[in-house]
């Protein structure tokens, strides 16, 4: 599985980023 830096990916509908696992727009 690769895996992108700061990838914002959508996981059952919400939006988090990969390796950070935070929600996305939470910068």
């Amino acid at each position: 599985m690769n895996k992108h830096h700061g990838q914002c990916v959508s996981l059952n509908g919400l939006q988090v980023e990969v390796l950070k696992c935070q929600i996305c727009g939470s910068s």
